[in-house]
């Protein structure tokens, strides 16, 4: 049942409401512990890009490690899970180059579309948001870039769902650019498709993951309270008596009286005095909470939200469970199914972003195949180990190159993994040189008859 002490439940169209339910002190805040989960399972450790052209490699490894893409593209899951939806884009930096940027939680920003090509962004951010202090306002076309900006006052209002601006009000900042790429560099993108349509019809409707459970949130925190009162009832307390005199300096605020025993004594005035000579002056009464009941509640509830969230249970769900002969899919089948969903989704993305990274730089003029691709790196220990038994069989049955092999079993790019195997190569070179001397040397000694030195022969070939 919701307290009133509890905030309400996120309305999807104010951005206030959402964040004063995800800030509120939860005892386990479970829409950030989901996120998180999520960010996890969907991005993994790393991204590995792929590619034959080695220019176009050591590019996008530079941009994404000069940028912290990872660290970036962590907080897009994380914005995507809570607020339903996320804008992202690339703005050119002083020095020449591009950078991945992230919009701060609102619901102000949007990226139109037309027949799903983006047409125009609209970009909101508030004085907290902005590095000048400003409220600032980014329309991007593919032909410009304006940038407006207003001083902090109580006539600009930026940050629910709708900005508000007076009439005569004018922005003190206005700045134009010609957009150089000749496309929009700005995505919406959201979490997950929402059938409600709750939003504006320019904008995608907002879906965070937690949208279906929200309320077991106030489950999980009455079970916390009533579960701290329990644990307080049930203290083992200790019973004293005091004579009068006592008890009166006591209530006149000598606390000394009582500077040995705990704080959640329970005082009862009298005539005999506690000094330690009588055996009926003090008294212990032992506590039997019963806890176990209150975690089993609480464990339900996260179990459920998880589920609610198509994920698999923390806790080990039985009838959740799909193992294979090595017994590595253990109890996580919906992470894996939920893992496959949002990756798919989310590389849709992702690819137009590093499209323009490798246009900006003059790599690909977008016209053709593709030259690169990329994966996410799991984090899973299960998802690697079944991933190593697929790549075994594909080697054994000839389907799978050793190059792309050594690539996704050891989690490096292309350069990395050809350097690699041109070691092997060379180590093999010298294991067949070795053996066909140690053949030859055997046939030498056999057609001399000497049997010694034919069995001498037979050694153990050793590498150097």
């Amino acid at each position: 049942m919701n307290n009133s002490t509890y905030p309400a439940l996120p309305n999807l169209n104010d951005i206030n409401s959402v964040l004063k339910y995800y800030n509120y002190d939860w005892t386990i805040n479970l829409a950030n512990i989901i996120a998180r989960h999520q960010m996890r399972l969907v991005n993994g450790k790393d991204i590995l890009f792929k590619s034959h052209r080695k220019d176009i490699l050591e590019k996008l490894n530079w941009w994404y490690e000069t940028y912290k893409i990872k660290e970036k593209l962590d907080k897009n899951e994380l914005t995507a899970s809570l607020m339903g939806k996320t804008i992202f884009g690339l703005l050119e930096t002083s020095d020449g180059n591009i950078d991945l940027w992230i919009n701060p939680f609102n619901f102000t920003s949007r990226v139109s579309k037309i027949n799903e090509i983006e047409q125009g962004a609209d970009i909101w951010l508030n004085y907290h948001q902005s590095d000048s202090g400003f409220i600032l306002n980014l329309i991007c076309t593919k032909d410009k870039i304006i940038i407006k900006g207003w001083p902090k006052n109580n006539e600009v209002v930026v940050g629910q769902s709708k900005t508000e601006i007076k009439d005569y009000v004018k922005p003190i900042l206005v700045q134009e650019f010609k957009n150089k790429l000749g496309i929009i560099p700005f995505w919406e993108m959201i979490n997950e498709p929402n059938p409600l349509f709750l939003s504006t019809s320019t904008t995608l409707n907002p879906w965070p993951t937690m949208s279906n459970c929200y309320k077991l949130q106030f489950d999980l925190e009455d079970s916390f309270n009533i579960k701290s009162k329990e644990r307080y009832a049930n203290r083992t307390h200790w019973y004293g008596q005091l004579d009068d005199n006592l008890m009166t300096a006591y209530n006149n605020g000598n606390k000394k009286v009582l500077q040995d025993v705990f704080g959640d004594i329970f005082i009862q005035s009298g005539q005999t005095a506690a000094d330690g000579t009588s055996s009926q002056s003090l008294q212990v009464v032992q506590g039997t909470p019963i806890l176990e009941t209150y975690t089993q509640d609480q464990k339900s509830i996260i179990e459920q939200v998880y589920i609610a969230c198509n994920f698999s249970s923390p806790f080990g769900d039985a009838s959740d469970s799909e193992e294979n002969k090595t017994q590595s899919l253990i109890k996580k089948t919906k992470d894996l199914e939920k893992q496959a969903y949002l990756q798919s989704y989310r590389k849709q993305y992702y690819t137009k972003m590093f499209d323009i990274v490798l246009k900006y730089y003059g790599l690909w003029d977008g016209n053709g195949e593709r030259p690169y691709g990329f994966d996410f790196v799991s984090a899973s220990l299960v998802d690697q180990m079944r991933q190593n038994e697929l790549i075994t069989a594909r080697l054994d049955n000839g389907t799978m190159e050793p190059i792309r092999a050594i690539t996704e079993y050891d989690n490096i790019d292309e350069l990395e993994a050809t350097k690699y195997y041109e070691k092997i190569e060379k180590w093999q070179d010298k294991m067949q040189t070795k053996e066909i001397e140690h053949n030859n040397k055997l046939l030498e000694y056999d057609e001399t008859g000497n049997n010694q030195n034919a069995l001498q022969g037979r050694t153990e070939i050793k590498e150097d």
